[in-house]
């Protein structure tokens, strides 16, 4: 099929080049109708309206999905991202999940044995930092964010059990994606609390071995 379609969220703005770097690559990468395609979602469309701490939030998103493209082993369409109409109509969108977007991903790779990637476009598209009515309501809309983000980890039990009825994927494949994915939503539960409670060990450590 020669159709490919592009999945947006609602405050999703695109480039002026994006379908034209998309069609490109669809055209000419080895295997397109077993890819997703997946730009840089860049949270600025309202950057200089929201708060310091909204921003601060939104740039650390987008460098991290900046240092995923530069994984494609490890990347997993995200938000807005395109998939080929064959895919969708052989496998479906996935319903009654939080993270669909991640989600339809996986259900592509178990579908097709492994045979499935998704491939970094390095173009951006513009979205949203988060922004309320005060101060207060955007670090709990930050907050609500961060939490419907982290409803990810549904993907675990979902990706393990796929694995263990699929017999076709490399017993390598499966061992890796199933410590990526974990090792992720660990770091993401663990790492804040981490800094916050040893982030000052350096300093005192050096400041001890002056005394």
């Amino acid at each position: 099929m020669k159709i490919i379609v592009s999945n947006f969220d609602i405050d999703t703005k695109v480039f002026p080049q994006y379908f034209a770097c998309l069609t490109f690559y669809y055209l000419t990468i080895k295997d397109p109708l077993h890819s997703s395609f997946q730009p840089i979602p860049v949270y600025n469309n309202n950057i200089w309206q929201a708060p310091a701490f909204s921003r601060i939030v939104a740039s650390c998103g987008t460098f991290w999905q900046m240092m995923q493209q530069e994984r494609p082993e490890q990347l997993v369409s995200y938000s807005s991202h395109a998939i080929p109409f064959k895919v969708l109509i052989e496998i479906s969108y996935p319903s009654n999940v939080v993270s669909d977007d991640s989600r339809i991903f996986w259900k592509a790779y178990l579908y097709y044995d492994g045979n499935y990637k998704v491939f970094p476009l390095h173009y951006p598209v513009s979205m949203d930092a988060v922004l309320a009515e005060n101060l207060i309501k955007t670090i709990v809309n930050q907050y609500k964010q961060q939490r419907r983000w982290a409803f990810g980890v549904e993907n675990i039990p979902y990706l393990i059990f796929g694995f263990l009825k699929n017999k076709k994927i490399p017993i390598f494949e499966k061992i890796k994606h199933t410590f990526i994915i974990i090792e992720g939503f660990w770091n993401w539960a663990t790492a804040s609390l981490l800094i916050f409670l040893l982030g000052w060990l350096p300093i005192y450590s050096v400041s001890y071995t002056h005394l």
